[in-house]
């Protein structure tokens, strides 16, 4: 029994030594920050209204149950390397990142943000550079479909590549954890008091 009341005596007098946790204690604020990555790029699909409807009407079916959509730069070798690089940059922003919000920010650790951002700004240069490429060869592109898409070819389906350029960005913007007034951080904050 003595030994016992000495380790109890000898916890107490060391929890009174602990400084406040409060006062040390890092906070979820100070310890990362939001992220927002957003990418567009264009599909380089349309729905074709007056084929659908043929299809339906041919088929005797009602309209609305078939859509017909026409890849306008079918097998663009140039427009499937943006596309799958897209997604491959948005897989490594979520395994770098945590979830936060339903609106797209997602959580990044403050030891983080170097690497990251060096990474992000390195594969913002890479989608910039493969988007030059598609534009430089849009219009040829364009001119090689007509034979493709035949009687579903239809001009005005292309926008122009001044329009075009405006369907491609690439932004990454950086935002600081509130210090309260979300619960998530104000969970945090009452574990530390």
């Amino acid at each position: 029994m003595t030994s016992q009341t000495n380790v109890l005596a000898e916890t107490a007098t060391n929890v009174r030594e602990f400084p406040n946790t409060a006062e040390t204690a890092p906070t979820l604020s100070s310890s990362a920050m939001l992220v927002e990555l957003s990418i567009s790029c264009w599909t380089g699909r349309k729905k074709d209204k007056k084929a659908s409807q043929e299809i339906t009407s041919a088929n005797n079916a009602d309209d609305g149950v078939a859509n017909v959509h026409k890849k306008l730069l079918a097998d663009c070798e140039e427009l499937l390397a943006i596309q799958k690089f897209v997604g491959n940059v948005r897989n490594i922003h979520y395994a770098s990142t945590l979830a936060w919000s339903d609106t797209g920010l997602r959580l990044l650790p403050t030891a983080k943000y170097f690497k990251y951002h060096q990474q992000l700004t390195e594969l913002k240069t890479e989608f910039h550079r493969l988007e030059s490429i598609f534009l430089t060869g849009y219009d040829w592109a364009v001119s090689q479909m007509q034979a493709k898409l035949g009687g579903l070819h239809d001009a005005s389906d292309y926008p122009t590549v001044e329009s075009l350029r405006r369907k491609f960005a690439f932004q990454l913007s950086y935002i600081p954890l509130p210090e309260a007034g979300d619960f998530r951080v104000d969970i945090n904050n009452e574990a530390i008091t």
